[in-house]
């Protein structure tokens, strides 16, 4: 049953990948270091004016590239280290001669172990244009609130305390999901909006904000009708004499922008053949809880694991099959631990985990069930079955050690052992 709840969960994680890129709100273009086009978004045509098979067919150089030469882009590329990411604007022009403003996250992942630039560009015509008419005469306010595509809001701060809406135009209303009338009879009304979560930082940064009378910026979520949407609130102040203060803000629904974040967080942090951490967050998993035996006391241990000569599956039945029996190892190792254990992909066929609060002793029976699991487990698949069994080395750590690199040594000479010594078998480290 837990085997079947790790499969599943796996691929619920990989179909929510797919789905997550394929519906960003901006135009996905994955290449290689040489420009060649991997895979795209359903967005991408459109962006563009070339069609799926098009794009496919050439390189990004051969797409208008706006503000930049090709040495320029060489520069960004070569500039970003795997999970860094880089924010550019420019300006391209589709396949037809139209020109648009684009704003495009560089982002720098790993595929199959190897480096992919995945850019994500979003047209920011919309805001270009909202930046502008917000830069106008105060005295055009209205006219300039019914064509932005944000909401536009004026309220006051009065001397007495009191809190009111002198305007907010029609899109303001639209992002909140509240009528006009409730805005300006209930002035506070839109307050709980505000996510239960949040409305207790939302009011006290309002409250400092109107206190201090300085610019105001918040990011948070509303509850706009039955859907929970993240938005961006900026107003700036004008004071009177009489103590009244005139607050002007803008408020943008950023939930797309979020979710293209959360999407990019995955890439960053997930190995995406087996939805376990990558090499990088594992390492980082491993210094966090070093920190946490050096702060707390306690043990921990690390165990390091080899599909034993898993690269003839490779060579027999191509890497298509070889994918599909690392899904399944990582599914049936997370079957074999606990909730709180961290597995992870360090690279190739071999993989980690993290056991917290653990002694070799605990860690044993794992170990062993690690070795019991594998080894009868029928990697069932297109071509047929595959039986495989692994190699373990692992080895415990407390308050005295502060180095990953160290650990990771002594985990990966267990594991040499364990191979030397027949595989199929654990050694401690």
């Amino acid at each position: 049953m837990l085997r079947k709840q790790a499969e599943e969960a796996l691929r619920e994680s990989e179909e929510r990948f797919k789905t997550i890129i394929q519906n960003l709100p901006g135009a996905v273009f994955a290449h290689d270091l040489e420009g060649r086009i991997l895979f795209i978004n359903k967005t991408a045509p459109l962006y563009t004016g070339y069609s799926e098979q098009e794009l496919l067919a050439i390189t990004v150089f051969d797409i208008d590239s706006g503000d930049f030469t090709r040495d320029d882009i060489y520069k960004l590329w070569n500039g970003l280290n795997i999970g860094e990411s880089k924010t550019i604007e420019s300006t391209h022009t589709r396949k037809n001669g139209l020109t648009y403003p684009v704003e495009i996250h560089l982002n720098a992942i790993s595929l199959d172990n190897q480096p992919v630039i995945l850019p994500i560009a979003i047209y920011i015509t919309e805001r270009k244009q909202a930046e502008t008419a917000l830069a106008e005469s105060m005295n055009r306010y209205e006219e300039l609130s019914t064509r932005v595509p944000v909401g536009v809001y004026i309220v006051w701060l009065l001397a007495n305390g009191r809190f009111e809406f002198e305007y907010v135009n029609d899109r303001w209303c639209e992002i909140h999901q509240i009528r006009l009338e409730e805005v300006l009879t209930d002035s506070k009304a839109v307050n709980d909006l505000v996510h239960p979560d949040e409305r207790e930082s939302f009011l006290a940064y309002n409250r400092q904000a109107l206190r201090d009378k300085k610019p105001f910026l918040w990011e948070g979520r509303f509850i706009a009708g039955s859907e929970v949407r993240w938005l961006r609130i900026e107003s700036t102040s004008v004071s009177f004499d009489n103590g009244d203060t005139r607050w002007f803000g803008v408020t943008q629904d950023i939930t797309e922008q979020k979710q293209m974040e959360e999407a990019l967080s995955y890439l960053a942090t997930v190995d995406d053949h087996t939805g376990l951490f990558n090499r990088r967050t594992f390492i980082q998993k491993l210094n966090e809880e070093i920190s946490r035996t050096k702060r707390f006391g306690g043990t921990a241990v690390i165990m390091m694991l080899d599909l034993d000569h898993f690269k003839a599956v490779n060579d027999i039945y191509g890497h298509v099959i070889g994918d599909k029996v690392l899904r399944k190892f990582a599914a049936l190792l997370r079957s074999s631990i606990r909730e709180i254990d961290i597995p992870g992909r360090l690279g190739g066929e071999e993989f980690g985990v993290i056991l917290p609060e653990t002694t070799m002793e605990a860690a044993t029976p794992v170990v062993r069930r690690i070795l019991k699991n594998t080894r009868k487990k029928i990697f069932e698949t297109e071509v047929g079955d595959i039986n495989l069994t692994t190699s373990i080395g692992y080895t415990c750590f407390h308050a005295d050690i502060t180095q990953a690199d160290e650990l990771l040594a002594r985990a990966d000479q267990a594991l040499y052992r364990a191979k030397k010594n027949g595989r199929d078998r654990a050694e401690e480290g």
